[in-house]
């Protein structure tokens, strides 16, 4: 089922009943969001629909990276418990600043897959 997070509760609401046990935003996506507003109002928008969509007592999981520690270091790391890929070689991470603030992160993943290749000849 696909669904617009803005729009959520609207888009599933045949399925939500009382609720699911958990839900889970992986990969980095909620990050992703615009904030068209200056406000993060979409932002709270979407944890408000998936706050509707978790039953009492279940789970809200939310996959982030650390920006932070992203800005503050100049880069990202290459290996951790959510992106376990042993293809991937580095992550080359560049930041964009406007003034002062940082305003884009861009990581380029670099992947090695010789060994795939290796086995298909």
């Amino acid at each position: 089922e696909e669904a617009n997070w803005l729009t959520l509760t609207d888009d599933i609401s045949e399925h939500i009943g009382d609720g699911f046990d958990a839900v889970i935003c992986l990969g980095n996506s909620f990050a992703h969001m615009m904030d068209t507003t200056g406000d993060q109002k979409e932002q709270k928008i979407a944890l408000s629909n998936f706050e509707r969509c978790v039953r009492p007592g279940g789970l809200l999981l939310i996959d982030h990276r650390n920006f932070d520690h992203i800005v503050d270091n100049g880069s990202t790391p290459a290996k951790s418990i959510y992106y376990n890929c042993k293809h991937t070689t580095d992550i080359r991470t560049s930041i964009l600043y406007v003034g002062t603030q940082p305003a884009i992160v861009t990581m380029d993943y670099l992947i090695d897959m010789s060994d795939l290749q290796d086995k298909e000849s």
